[in-house]
This record gives structure tokens, sequence and C-alpha cells, in this order.
């Protein structure tokens, strides 16, 4: 284990230099799926609209049914997609088809995203724990 000396968390009563890499000898309850979430789907997506291919800030994008709910369609990985407000309201419940069709992502694919959009290692040891290539 090897520890920051300039970054350090405080109780009352104790005061600890964060660690920065852990290795773990043994891995438990490892999830292999990734869950069906609205921030998971935008993750895969790269909050992306995947009818104009704007990129939005999550709380401007929606989940677009590619084939309607009204037609037959599901609320799955191959059949929610990324959307704009803007597109969803233009799209409504015709057949346009997204830039890039709709899939499951891997565990890897969205270890990958989550990492791309929100880590700035402060060790960049760290790097060679998590190569997600």
């Amino acid at each position: 284990m090897k520890d920051h000396s300039d970054w350090v968390v405080r109780s009352p009563s104790v005061a600890l230099n964060v660690p920065s890499i852990i290795m773990l000898s043994n891995y438990h309850n490892l999830k292999k799926e990734v869950k069906f979430s609205r921030s998971n789907v935008f993750s895969r997506d790269n909050y992306v609209c995947q009818y104009c291919e704007e990129k939005f800030p999550k709380n401007d994008l929606t989940l677009d049914h590619v084939i309607p709910i009204s037609k037959g369609g599901d609320t799955s990985w191959e059949n929610v997609t990324t959307s704009c407000k803007v597109c969803n309201n233009k799209k409504g419940n015709s057949d346009l088809k997204p830039m890039t069709t709709p899939k499951k992502p891997t565990l890897k694919h969205m270890m990958k995203s989550y990492l791309d959009l929100s880590y700035n290692f402060k060790d960049e040891e760290w790097t060679k724990y998590i190569d997600i290539d």
C-alpha cells in the first residue's frame, strides 16, 4: 500500500493519509453485467444525442425508444438510446433511426466511459493498475 503524504482525511480523533494504491488479493461479488439505467444509457452514448450527434449535459437529455412502445418496442439496451429533448420531440412516434444502433455495453466499455468522463488521477501510478484498454 502507498499513501499520499499531502492528502489527509481527518476525524475528531485521528488523521489518516489517504491511500494511493490498495491491491486486493480476492474479489467477491464482482458484477459482470451492466445494470440498465438512465445514467448508464447516457454514459454508454457519451452524453451525445444519437440523432443530432451533439453533446449535452445530463439534464438536457432524454431516453428515446428507437421502436416506440406503442409499436411493440421494449425498454432494453437494444431499443433505448440517448436523445436531446428537441430531437425526441421531433421524432415522436416515428421510426427515425439513431446514428448508431443501440446495444448492451460490456462492463469494460462502461468502465472506460466513466474513467474518460470523470477521473483525473492524483497519482499517475494508478494508470498502470486501472488499464481499461
